[in-house]
């Protein structure tokens, strides 16, 4: 369990991830959603398929429970994995809704291939 320091105690030292706790407000809230933009634009430069063959690899480690911050990492490593991947998911299938629908609207301007010939 992680404790909570009290923000009026909390020293500058921003490379001790416990002390971000009691800064989490203002300033230290924006530094924390910037770090956190940055790891997304670069988790986001990988290949889905490079990712998919460490999958494995990380569900393995974290199906064997330890207390090591090394498992921790691992726990992490395997849901950003994931994460990038039903992200990919979501997109294609949101894309091509988009695709089905335009068509649709299309075939409709068009008012179809048939013409009235009188």
């Amino acid at each position: 369990m992680v404790k909570r320091r009290n923000p009026s105690k909390a020293s500058k030292n921003l490379n001790d991830p416990s002390m971000l706790f009691g800064i989490i407000s203002g300033e230290g809230e924006q530094m924390i959603e910037k770090v956190l933009n940055k790891i997304a634009e670069q988790v986001l430069a990988f290949d889905e398929a490079s990712l998919r063959s460490l999958r494995t690899k990380y569900h393995e480690r974290i199906s064997h429970f330890d207390t090591s911050k090394e498992w921790e990492k691992a726990v992490i490593v395997y849901f950003i994995i994931n994460s990038v991947i039903t992200k990919n998911a979501l997109f294609n299938q949101n894309a091509m809704a988009v695709q089905g629908k335009k068509k649709t609207k299309e075939e409709k301007k068009k008012g179809g291939q048939l013409r009235v010939v009188k």
